[in-house]
């Protein structure tokens, strides 16, 4: 087996807005496109920072020189005049379309919230936050165009509602499959559910639900295909518990990836085991040309910041394999939601959001790494 060795880290964007949530894909010429959320950043108003808000838009950065230089100026993926968007993700079809997924949040005042759930989500102590289900969207043209954006229906959503974070599996019939966190209407109880698409997202098809495993809260989840065929989709978990935080330091126990399988295409799932990676953090794979797989997460627990974990082609040395912490200088928990890519000189980009003690903007950083010997 092989090692990872650092070479460096790398700003890829940062302006005066709140850039986080990247997501990053290498097309057929080998250029990088990394898509993430932009909004505008609050903290000197109200000395706080919240993921949530309606002016947040989706954009995307590009780099031609394998991350050496990035675009000056961020690029539109999706905007909206009422609702904020959530979370873009990217995915390079095989025919060259650009697939790219969001969520997006609709906000109305406190007094009057929108949601009937248990536990509101308020946003500033003061605005309540609704979650406006999971769209796609597609470019054909390395994102100068984008059509129109689609919420995702299928037969027996009944009235459920979806984010929507991580990339999807390509068959090779062209099809694809699509992990969804799903909410029920009152958002109180969450499923993994896998839809199916012939139509590059256009429309969808639902096959199964990834059953929930004991007091386990899932989301964020993310699908990868080995080379056999095999499909894991990688969850990130929440365990109920009473009086502790799934956020504070010595909890980690209670954000342990879990890991469903399937090997007929998403057709049927094996019940979600949990693993000794833990993080409250989405987590993300990727084929690498030596045929490991590198397993990137933000890390967020003491010492912040990002790891990885290099397995073999399968996956199944995922109980023993070393894990990397690969930058350490995060501040809190604020930081993550890696996505990485392999570039064309071999060298893999992870990428992420991440901010320092001497500037707490939020900016879209990355790290290079080579596999070695």
């Amino acid at each position: 087996m092989t090692g990872l060795k650092k070479i460096k880290d790398i700003v890829v964007y940062k302006d005066e807005n709140y850039n986080s949530f990247p997501n990053a894909i290498k097309m057929e010429d080998g250029t990088i496109m990394v898509g993430f959320r932009q909004a505008p950043d609050w903290q000197g108003r109200y000395n706080d920072v919240t993921h949530g808000d309606p002016s947040s838009i989706g954009v995307f950065v590009k780099s031609h020189d394998n991350g050496k230089t990035w675009d000056k100026k961020a690029s539109l993926i999706q905007r909206h005049f009422y609702y904020g968007i959530q979370d873009p993700c990217l995915n390079y079809l095989s025919d060259g379309t650009i697939l790219a997924t969001f969520f997006m949040w609709k906000f109305t005042e406190k007094d009057k919230p929108v949601t009937d759930s248990a536990k509101p989500h308020f946003v500033n102590d003061n605005y309540d936050m609704e979650m406006m289900d999971a769209h796609t969207i597609r470019s054909n043209d390395g994102g100068l165009t984008w059509d129109e954006a689609l919420c995702i229906e299928y037969e027996g959503k009944n009235g459920d509602r979806a984010s929507a974070r991580g990339n999807v599996v390509e068959l090779d019939d062209g099809s694809i499959l699509f992990g969804l966190p799903m909410y029920s209407q009152n958002m109180n109880e969450r499923i993994i559910r896998i839809i199916k698409s012939f139509d590059k997202g256009k429309t969808w098809t639902k096959l199964n639900d990834i059953k929930k495993p004991y007091k386990c809260v899932m989301g964020e989840p993310n699908l990868f295909k080995t080379k056999s065929g095999k499909i894991a989709c990688f969850i990130r978990t929440h365990i109920e518990h009473s009086n502790r935080n799934v956020y504070d330091d010595g909890n980690q126990d209670l954000s342990p990836m879990h890991i469903s399988y399937s090997y007929d295409d998403g057709k049927n799932w094996t019940v979600p085991v949990s693993t000794r990676f833990c993080s409250p953090s989405p987590f993300q794979a990727i084929q690498l040309d030596s045929g490991n797989v590198l397993l990137s997460y933000g890390h967020r627990y003491t010492p912040y910041g990002i790891n990885v974990v290099l397995l073999d082609g399968e996956l199944d040395n995922i109980d023993s394999a070393e894990e990397f912490q690969v930058r350490d200088d995060g501040v809190n928990h604020d930081l993550g939601y890696t996505s990485s890519v392999q570039l064309d000189n071999g060298d893999i980009l992870v990428t992420y959001y991440i901010f320092h003690k001497d500037d707490t903007r939020r900016y879209i950083g990355g790290t290079l790494l080579k596999e070695i010997n």
